[in-house]
């Protein structure tokens, strides 16, 4: 039930009539038996020798831990000997990583700390091995906006276009008709179809080019998308300036699939796409190998750049990769698609560093590399700004399998394209082709294919940010009963560190959870017994603190711990700010509010 960031594991837990998961504490089940007992003193008590024995199961875990961090730092392969020490010097290494990364290997290479090329060590500041599909790192897009080329597939988060079996991400496209009916989809009568959604997690994210809402009408050739897909995307979770990339994945094959892995910025710092950037790690096409721009057996690497839509040079800045005859298609097996970005250029490779596929060198500003200067009236939106600008901020990722669409990504004329990128009712067509392509979308090879997710990074060099850090695993939170647990969509989401600045509307929380919405006069919040744990190295200085909820013209009243005293304070109004409590040299500490 950890959270590891900054170099440091922070486990909590929050008792309030919680029930602690049997594999964590032996102890807790004695608990459980009691749990419907009249007396609440005797409760309490139960649950603090509970709490007793779940630290102390935790600790010998923690030792467990400590022990085999330290042979970590003790071997040659260039740890700094805590996982994710130090801070940068622009920002902090924040770590996010939800597995353990201690002494695995992937091709005989520790997947933790390591050196590279005799530098300094890289720290992994962000890894995801998918033993589950995790809601809190990855967000869905759900739209039909076609990702800016009129694509020809619908975004929505469907257990049957992102899913996750025996550790491998699938991003698996599906046909809308499966969904909805095909004479919906086509319009034999017109047909409306919206994505705005009931509630906020199944809001619409892109209205964009008609993407929360269409009609469909055969007789205008007007479709629903055709494909049902899936799209994932770190934004609000994770985000990163300069390090290592490295997807472990299988690409898809079916035709007119067009599956990536890319990063946007998050922030627009220079202005709308693409003056403030995209990096194309891994760009391909489900085609059949020998189609004229490369099948599932080539893709891509580019960089999107310039001062507006019309002037992107991004053919500057973009080169491809096709295995060589006999090598098989990056369809056949798990491949490694890779990035090392810094202050001074990018480059991708395939599976090993020595074999690159998009080197870009920033010796000199992208907007002299353009030519920019040259089309009158131009502005150059990176002025005054490092060579590498736009390509100097964090970044989140993404992964998803589009499909066809009005670009040229897919040559017209070739391999029998039902449709051209110029002509009317371009979705209609590909839709009513479905007997020449659909064929070829061979069910589970149909999905892009991810097994690891991870990034590294040299301490000092860039930044990584988590915002919004909430727990990974653990008890979780709530009241007695069947009471609800909330996760409200205004949880704080800022950087680890900015709980230097004392103003309570920017300190982020441990845990971004509501702790407990339980029964009670006026619509009280009370709580029997709360007690947060907190595990940390020695010498951490850290925090606790509680948020309350209030209501316009009503008072809550908040109780806090502070150094073994108890207070309480009344406050009001729509949102009350934190009590907070700060300690620090403590190995393991509880605190009871």
């Amino acid at each position: 039930m950890g959270v590891s960031y900054g170099g440091r594991r922070i486990l909590f837990a929050l008792l309030a009539g919680v029930t602690l998961p049997t594999a964590i504490c032996s102890a807790c089940d004695r608990t459980r038996a009691s749990t419907s007992d009249v007396n609440p003193a005797a409760t309490i008590e139960r649950r603090l020798q509970a709490l007793e024995q779940w630290r102390i199961e935790l600790a010998e875990r923690e030792a467990l831990v400590q022990a085999r961090e330290e042979k970590l730092a003790m071997s040659d392969l260039g740890g700094v000997g805590e996982i994710g020490g130090g801070r940068g010097g622009e920002g902090s290494l924040a770590l996010l990583s939800k597995k353990s990364v201690g002494g695995r290997a992937v091709d005989g290479e520790s997947v933790g700390d390591r050196a590279v090329e005799g530098a300094e060590a890289e720290v992994l500041v962000f890894e995801d091995t998918f033993e589950e599909l995790d809601m809190e790192i990855w967000a869905h897009d759900i739209t039909m906006a076609g990702g800016g080329n009129w694509e020809f597939q619908y975004y929505t988060n469907n257990r049957s276009n992102s899913f996750v079996e025996e550790g491998v991400l699938y991003l698996q496209p599906t046909l809308t008709e499966e969904t909805i009916g095909e004479a919906n989809m086509m319009g034999e009568k017109p047909f409306r179809f919206d994505m705005w959604g009931m509630w906020p997690s199944d809001a619409c994210t892109s209205n964009a080019f008609y993407g929360c809402e269409r009609i469909s009408d055969a007789g205008a050739q007007l479709v629903i998308n055709p494909v049902q897909s899936a799209r994932l995307r770190t934004t609000g979770t994770f985000t990163f300036q300069y390090g290592r990339l490295e997807v472990e994945a299988k690409l898809p094959r079916g035709d007119w699939l067009w599956p990536a892995i890319w990063l946007l910025p998050e922030k627009n710092v220079y202005g709308q796409w693409p003056a403030s950037g995209e990096i194309d790690v891994m760009e391909s096409r489900g085609n059949k190998p020998g189609y004229v721009k490369g099948g599932y057996d080539s893709f891509g690497s580019c960089m999107h750049w310039g001062p507006y839509f019309a002037l992107d040079k991004y053919d500057m800045t973009c080169e491809s990769f096709t295995l060589p005859e006999g090598k098989g298609t990056f369809n056949d097996d798990f491949h490694v698609f890779g990035m090392v970005w810094n202050e001074q250029g990018l480059y991708t490779y395939l599976d090993r560093e020595d074999q690159k596929v998009l080197e870009v060198k920033f010796d000199r500003p992208f907007f002299e590399r353009g030519d920019f200067s040259d089309v009158p009236g131009t502005g150059n939106p990176w002025i005054g700004r490092p060579n590498a600008a736009p390509f100097d901020q964090p970044f989140y990722l993404v992964l998803n399998v589009a499909v066809g669409g009005l670009s040229n990504f897919f040559e017209d004329g070739e391999d029998g394209k039902p449709w051209t990128n110029t002509g009317k009712g371009a979705p209609y067509l590909f839709a009513k082709a479905k007997d020449e392509w659909y064929p070829s979308w061979a069910g589970r090879d149909s999905a892009l294919q991810v097994k690891s997710v991870r990034v590294w990074q040299k301490p000092g060099q860039g930044k990584a940010s988590v915002l919004g850090e909430k727990p990974r695993e653990g008890a979780g939170v709530g009241g007695a009963g069947n009471d609800a647990v909330l996760a409200p969509s205004s949880a704080p989401r800022k950087g680890h560190d900015s709980h230097q600045n004392n103003d309570s509307h920017q300190n982020k929380p441990l845990s971004g959870v509501d702790t407990s919405k339980r029964r009670g006069s006026t619509g009280g919040w009370i709580f029997g017994s709360l007690l947060v744990l907190v595990l940390a190295g020695a010498g951490v200085a850290y925090g606790v603190y509680l948020r309350m909820g209030g209501f316009p013209g009503t008072g809550n009243r908040v109780g806090g711990g502070r150094g073994g005293q108890v207070y309480t304070s009344v406050v009001g109004g729509s949102e009350a700010p934190y009590q907070a409590t700060s300690y620090s040299d403590a190995t393991r500490s509880t605190h009871r509010i």
